[in-house]
């Protein structure tokens, strides 16, 4: 006995429902050369992660990502977006909208995948957010969310009106749909550089074209029968469908223009998986999530499994079938802290045990005794407060920033902010122990620089201050060693043969 038509129609629907409630997103861009993915879902925990799959090749000299691997994990709050789309190295996320000055808005962001100098690894750019694009204004539906090879289109539909919207540096534009192609079943997909509405309302299932270029609509010649769990693939050339054949196995077949042609026709997948395809490997790539109540109280989170499919797309066999690996990425500017503080370290370390050490020919002046270590913690405080709030100040970079190293780890060239700033304190240091013998922070704990020679007190020459700071300076941790020698001197007085000093307190007479 034939099913009826009506029945495949519920069914379909059915699986729709199914596929929505799975709260897995996952898109890919159409790229020939180096094409990639992204996902998006929850977690037992409640968080909406959205998570990267590299190129599986290693066209256009990327670093490739080992199949069934995930990298560049990114929590993005308890908002699922409405839908995710991928263009090249970017992914864009769509909203529930809102209203603002009385207008209803869909807002849009994205963030972009760039290989990190460590091997395959990547990052995410921005780090700490995403970009805000133009937001969709708008009081229709949307119906899809989906990039061609070169750009973002939106299928919006109000009032059995359906309009096409394009992303532009000016913002979103329109393109009317024709009403011959209205239905309340239209799927938004691409073939290359073209968007593609496929119109499921029927019996059987049409693709309708349109050329950004020339600016006009054709429809393809072959028509797609309804079938169980219908899902379509955009790519560079055609439409991939994936639907189950008699068996209840799954097939995968090829829709261009020249016809639809069986590629593969007893593929096991999960009912349910969120697709996409990975042109430049040929991989179609499948996210299935499951959710198992924990049974310890109704109010406990579930907990949720993850399985990650990799397919063929030219055969329909397996690659991979099993829980994704993930690699925890280090970003550029994570990357940059971390050789940064290996270099301070290892130049500490010769510092110590290579610069000559002239504590046998450094002399008290006559007045003056070594200034305790107190005082000169505070004065250097004081003097690095004034170097990190003028440098701050010239540049709209708060202090904080500075002092606590933050500054490496911001995006673009803001780390350079950082040798700025050790360059003019040691400018600052420098030109105030030559010229007065003393810093501002120093003048106010009554310290001086003064030379490791008898008679006098005399302030440093100019090779000995430009020494002690350029140490001081670049290497803190070395100067702060003065706080625990015995004769509170750090490798930079000794290197350069001076000392911070006080004037000698005068003994109480009545001590005698």
């Amino acid at each position: 006995m034939r099913i009826r038509p009506v029945i495949l129609i519920i069914i379909a629907w059915c699986a729709c429902v199914v596929h929505a409630d799975d709260r897995v997103l996952i898109a890919s861009s159409i790229n020939d050369d180096s094409s990639r993915a992204w996902a998006v879902y929850e977690n037992s925990s409640q968080e909406n992660l959205l998570v990267y799959f590299a190129p599986r090749d290693d066209a256009s000299a990327q670093p490739e990502s080992p199949i069934g691997q995930i990298q560049a994990v990114r929590k993005i709050g308890s908002r699922l977006p409405l839908d995710i789309a991928a263009l090249n190295d970017r992914v864009y996320l769509t909203f529930t909208p809102v209203y603002a000055d009385r207008k209803r808005i869909m807002r849009v962001y994205s963030i972009r995948a760039i290989p990190s100098p460590i091997g395959s690894i990547w990052s995410l750019d921005p780090p700490d957010q995403m970009q805000v694009e133009h937001p969709l204004i708008t009081d229709a539906s949307l119906l899809g969310f989906h990039a061609t090879s070169k750009a973002l289109w939106a299928l919006l539909e109000q009032d059995d009106t359906h309009e096409l919207r394009t992303l532009t540096p000016a913002g979103w534009e329109s393109v009317p749909v024709p009403s011959e192609y209205t239905s309340r079943r239209l799927e938004l997909h691409a073939i290359g550089t073209d968007p593609v509405l496929v119109d499921r309302s029927g019996l059987t299932f049409k693709a309708h074209r349109y050329d950004p270029d020339a600016g006009t609509w054709s429809t393809l010649p072959t028509t797609l029968e309804l079938g169980t769990q219908t899902r379509v693939l955009s790519s560079p050339n055609a439409l991939h469908v994936i639907d189950e054949n008699e068996s209840g196995q799954s097939r995968l077949r090829y829709w261009s223009e020249d016809g639809i042609y069986l590629i593969a026709d007893a593929m096991d997948l999960p009912a349910g998986a969120a697709l996409t395809e990975l042109p430049s490997s040929h991989t179609i790539l499948g996210m299935h999530l499951t959710r198992e109540p924990s049974g310890e109280g109704e109010d406990d989170p579930d907990t949720v499994s993850i399985r990650m499919l990799e397919l063929d797309a030219k055969t329909g066999s397996v690659r991979f079938d099993d829980a994704p690996a993930v690699t925890a990425p280090v970003s550029v500017e994570e990357f940059r802290f971390l050789v940064v503080m290996m270099i301070l370290v290892m130049s500490g370390v010769l510092v110590v045990v290579i610069l000559p050490d002239h504590a046998n020919r450094m002399y008290l002046p006559e007045g003056m005794q070594i200034a305790d270590p107190g005082r000169r913690l505070i004065a250097s405080v004081i003097d690095v407060f004034l170097v990190t709030s003028i440098v701050g100040y010239t540049v709209g970079v708060a202090p904080s920033q500075i002092l606590t190293l933050s500054i490496i780890l911001q995006p673009g060239n803001a780390w350079t902010i950082f040798p700025m700033t050790i360059v003019a304190g040691i400018a600052y240091s420098t030109s105030a122990e030559f010229i007065v013998s003393a810093t501002p922070g120093k003048i106010l704990m009554g310290l001086r620089v003064v030379a490791a020679e008898e008679g006098t007190p005399r302030r440093p020459r100019l090779w000995s201050a430009l020494v002690r700071n350029v140490i001081k300076w670049v290497l803190p941790p070395v100067a702060a060693l003065a706080l625990i020698d015995p004769e509170t001197l750090h490798r930079g007085d000794r290197t350069s043969r001076s000392l911070v000093v006080m004037p000698r307190r005068e003994e109480d007479p009545e001590t005698h």
